[in-house]
């Protein structure tokens, strides 16, 4: 991974670089019965992973739910592992929203001992399998001296499905970069430090790209260092009727009717450019 070359002394006296000690998981959920219990075995089974040395919780908000979405997310609860798990009911009605319910629930109630310099937050959706690796990866990541990680995602395609899929991953891939970084940024697949998340305001309440939005905004943060890494992905559905209007399923959708991912979803998931957060 590229990164700047920041020094220590540079770094704002806000933001501390502590090597993490807590990761915690938030996942926005609306209706999604048929895949969220993937998506949740899946973070068991990245906690579990035996070289994974901190604490992890995940927070699962759902968000006007109104099928079993609860029922299965519970049933995890009940059952323990490595996860300690929190649901947190909200009627937001958009992602954004929801995921800073989740932010909200671990600064008003979570891990108050654990400083925000030495915990992860770590964000991905409900329709998404993370590798097992997936929380060790970005840890490192942060104790390396990173602040947030971008990773990307590739997709799993639906019983049915009719996207090529060879043709949206060539031209996804056209943005990846030879020293392993891209142009992509997705909140099924990102990671950033608790106080830097905070010190830039959180997750937001944008009704789309809030993902695109809060990047933009740590970027303004003097000295944080941010990277985007190809190497860690992970997998979401292909589903062209997504939860968000505008968001990673309606272009997909129009991907479909146009065979052209950049010029149909530009405005839907726009690439952001991160050679300032990373330049050489």
């Amino acid at each position: 991974m590229r990164r700047d070359r920041a020094e220590p002394h540079d770094r704002p006296n806000s933001i501390v670089h502590d090597s993490i000690v807590h990761a915690v998981v938030v996942v926005p959920a609306h209706d999604e019965v048929e895949r969220i219990g993937l998506t949740l075995d899946s973070i068991e089974r990245a906690a579990a992973h035996r070289e994974v040395r901190v604490s992890v919780s995940a927070i699962v908000v759902l968000d006007t739910c109104e099928d079993a979405t609860d029922e299965v997310v519970r049933s995890h609860v009940e059952v323990g592992g490595p996860v300690e798990w929190h649901v947190v009911p909200a009627t937001v009605r958009r992602a954004s929203s929801a995921r800073q319910a989740g932010l909200d629930e671990l600064v008003g109630t979570m891990r108050r001992s654990v400083a925000p310099s030495r915990t992860a937050v770590l964000s991905t959706d409900a329709d998404t399998v993370v590798p097992h690796d997936w929380i060790v990866r970005h840890v490192q990541a942060l104790d390396s001296g990173l602040d947030g990680v971008a990773g990307i995602v590739d997709l799993t395609p639906d019983a049915g499905s009719d996207l090529g899929l060879d043709a949206w991953r060539s031209e996804y891939e056209s943005s990846f970069r030879v020293d392993g970084t891209h142009a992509h940024v997705h909140a099924a697949n990102l990671c950033v430090r608790l106080d830097v998340l905070l010190a830039a305001g959180g997750f937001g309440h944008l009704r789309r790209a809030e993902d695109i939005d809060l990047w933009r905004r740590l970027t303004s943060i003097e000295s944080v260092r941010l990277c985007s890494d190809q190497s860690i992905v992970v997998r979401t559905s292909d589903r062209p009727d997504g939860r968000v209007e505008g968001g990673f399923a309606t272009a997909l959708a129009r991907f479909r009717s146009t065979s052209g991912l950049m010029e149909s979803t530009r405005s839907a998931t726009p690439h952001v450019e991160t050679e300032r957060l990373v330049s050489e």
